[in-house]
């Protein structure tokens, strides 16, 4: 009998067919793995900037919307006043006590209007008392010196009082009250004598819309502690 030797193709074809077709299929899952991966992570990444787009987009209304209502706000109790904007000048400024201690030694400078100015220095040099006499505060001292607005010699009592506002650097307020009592009692204690009651109201009402403090109006103020 004759023998018929077959070939290692013959032999396994149908095994490396089955073989080739499992690295085929195995190949194009993990692809489509790889694939399908990197397109949640780009939804998820484009996800993320939305909502972060989102939250600035509200932040962005939060901010502006107050601000128009602001602006179309008509006071009831306040009259606006529209100052234009004035270079202060002053020279050889001092502030002496009634026992002879110098709080400010001759100072000398110049504020130019529209501009925002800084005082720097290290605590206890006279910085708030400097700013105390050039905005008329310092009734428990001397100050001399000359003022000068827009280069015309001016009296701190008589033009700065009323012109210059002045915010301390510790919060003057009663803990126990609210925001809006705070408010009231100031107008009061800042109004003339012959204020009325509406009046005052009126004006408290004016200061917490437009410094939009309407939603936190009735919050007691409590203490830093």
């Amino acid at each position: 009998a004759a023998t018929v030797e077959l070939s290692f193709v013959d032999r396994f074809g149908e095994l490396l067919l089955l073989l080739a077709l499992a690295v085929l299929l195995h190949l194009g899952l993990y692809t489509y793995q790889f694939w399908w991966q990197r397109r949640q992570r780009a939804q998820t990444a484009r996800s993320v900037v939305q909502l972060q787009v989102d939250a600035l987009a509200g932040q962005i209304l939060r901010t502006l919307e107050p601000a128009a209502q602001v602006k179309r706000y008509a006071l009831k109790g306040l009259r606006q006043r529209v100052l234009p904007p004035f270079d202060l000048r002053f020279e050889e400024l001092r502030v002496q006590l009634r026992n002879g201690t110098e709080l400010v030694a001759g100072a000398t400078g110049r504020f130019s209007g529209g501009k925002l100015c800084g005082i720097m220095g290290p605590s206890g040099v006279g910085k708030t008392t400097l700013l105390n006499a050039l905005s008329g505060r310092a009734g428990y001292a001397q100050v001399s010196g000359k003022v000068f607005v827009n280069d015309k010699e001016v009296s701190i009592a008589q033009y700065l009082g009323p012109h210059v506002g002045f915010v301390p650097e510790d919060d003057v307020v009663h803990e126990s009250e609210t925001v809006a009592e705070q408010i009231e009692f100031a107008a009061r204690l800042r109004g003339p004598s012959a204020q009325s009651l509406d009046a005052t109201s009126a004006i408290s009402e004016d200061v917490l819309n437009i410094l939009q403090l309407q939603s936190v109006r009735d919050n007691v103020l409590g203490s830093a502690e």
